[in-house]
């Protein structure tokens, strides 16, 4: 029964420290150089900093991100965009901001 309470607590504890670490929203700074809707699925796809994300632009907040995504790319001013982190290639995108 030691044996068992000896791995468990830390393995426990190893999970519980890495579950937040992976599951929240991180800010990506830079320039933004690609800017894309796919009118099919209504997803719009973003890259900055080698990092891809994506939204649901069907809507007029998702427009609105898109409008402004399209402004920083295209007047190459810097931006901060806001992802969800998790273990995907192209991240979702939460928010937009431009500096």
């Amino acid at each position: 029964m030691k044996i068992k309470e000896k791995i468990f607590l830390p393995l426990i504890m190893i999970i519980l420290m890495i579950k937040p670490s992976i599951a929240g929203p991180y800010v990506e700074e830079g320039h933004i150089d690609l800017v894309k809707m796919d009118m099919n699925t209504y997803y719009c796809t973003l890259r900055i900093n080698e990092q891809l994300g994506n939204w649901y632009c069907n809507n007029i907040a998702g427009k609105a991100m898109f409008d402004l995504a399209k402004i920083a790319h295209i007047l190459n001013k810097p931006a901060k965009v806001t992802f969800m982190s998790g273990y995907v290639e192209s991240k979702a995108v939460l928010g937009i901001t431009l500096e």
